[in-house]
């Protein structure tokens, strides 16, 4: 299995790690510097690395631990179902 802290994540799932909305994610990135820089791309925006982002919200005091958790449980249960359908 992966390693979830490799995994890449969106804004939106950044502003869930934080307990914030996506135009807060947007704001942090072009107000400081030492936000982490995108690992990669999909239709929806850029992606993060998982761990780098969760080490600069813990750094900057912005992690919202309850949330982590939740979005930690559900990233596991995404790989679980890989391919999936909803119906399977």
């Amino acid at each position: 299995m992966p390693d979830i802290e490799d995994d890449l994540i969106s804004t939106a799932e950044i502003a869930e790690l934080a307990g914030e909305r996506r135009a807060t994610v947007g704001n942090w990135k072009t107000r400081y510097p030492d936000f982490p820089q995108p690992k990669g791309h999909s239709k929806r925006g850029p992606l993060y690395s998982h761990q780098e982002v969760t080490d600069w919200l813990e750094e900057t005091g912005r992690l919202d631990d309850r949330r982590n958790e939740v979005f930690f449980l559900w990233l596991m249960a995404d790989q679980l179902r890989q391919d999936m359908t909803a119906e399977d």
